[in-house]
């Protein structure tokens, strides 16, 4: 993050635009950082909210005049965004409690839903360029926060040097213990770009070392609009299963918004809930 005695001076796209988080004293600067985007959202004019009914989910999206133009933002869902300030203050007094409580889960990863699309929507309406890029930023440093917060371990950057070679596996975090990488994570916002990527990493490091590290793949959704008011899911199942079948399988993939084709008995439970990362599997994954 930047430095506590400068941050509050600059504007608030800078400011998310410097975040680099990585422990859980972090998370309440990075929620305080999702309500002001509600806020900036809530005080710009004409704001239009159009809700969407698809299958069985229910998304809203926000479309506002800027200058000229009219901007709309990505879809979020009704039942993990939390749009009161208040609920979100308690929400993060209440995961940050020591030691982890399990029973916590389905909290913070509505509190990881509500921060990173409060982000992403005030960046589609007022800074639709840089969202591509900050918004994955963003999503890799709260990532980073839960998962000190859940497992108490230091998490950097994941980085794993290939044996005889001058290359290195990089993957976006690695959690540590005793100076060594034991897990790593994949953060995207979606996977309509570069699926394949953590699936041939997996495949790298086990036909490489001895004793690989564990990796996961965690992803917000696989969601965009479709025309002017609809939605559609992005999500190549058919892909997904090819590179699982035939180039590896991941330690685990978690999803805050499952996309329904993933839901189907042809996946046998193969992507998860984000909230069960943080119940169980976390835990499962570093002791095993």
């Amino acid at each position: 993050m930047v430095k506590a005695n400068h941050k509050k001076t600059l504007p608030l796209f800078e400011r998310i635009g410097d975040v680099r988080a990585r422990t859980a004293a972090e998370l309440p600067e990075l929620c305080e950082l999702g309500a002001e985007c509600v806020k900036t959202i809530r005080k710009a004019k004409n704001i239009e909210t159009v809700e969407i009914k698809y299958k069985t989910r229910e998304y809203i999206v926000l479309r506002a005049r800027v200058g000229k133009s009219i901007m709309t933002t990505r879809p979020v869902r009704k039942d993990l965004f939390i749009w009161d300030e208040d609920r979100s203050k308690a929400l993060i007094q209440e995961v940050r409690m020591v030691p982890w409580d399990p029973a916590k889960s389905d909290s913070l990863e509505r509190l990881i839903y509500t921060m990173q699309q409060a982000i992403a929507m005030y960046l589609d309406l007022f800074h639709k360029d840089a969202a591509p890029r900050v918004v994955g930023t963003f999503f890799e440093a709260v990532i980073a926060c839960a998962l000190n917060l859940v497992s108490g371990l230091v998490v950097v950057s994941g980085t794993v040097r290939i044996p005889d070679s001058n290359e290195s596996i990089r993957t976006d975090l690695g959690l540590q213990r005793e100076a060594k990488v034991i897990l790593l994570a994949a953060t995207k916002t979606s996977t309509r770009e570069r699926l394949s990527q953590p699936f041939v990493q997996k495949r790298i490091l086990d036909q490489t070392l001895t004793n690989p590290p564990k990796s996961i793949l965690i992803v917000v959704g696989d969601l965009q609009r479709l025309g002017a008011d609809g939605v559609q899911h992005t999500f190549t199942a058919g892909q997904f299963l090819l590179y699982w079948k035939y180039i590896a399988n991941l330690d685990g993939v978690y999803y805050i918004d499952v996309p329904p084709q993933a839901e189907s008995k042809t996946f046998g439970g193969l992507i998860k809930r984000l909230q069960e990362l943080f119940r169980t599997d976390l835990d499962a994954l570093l002791s095993g």
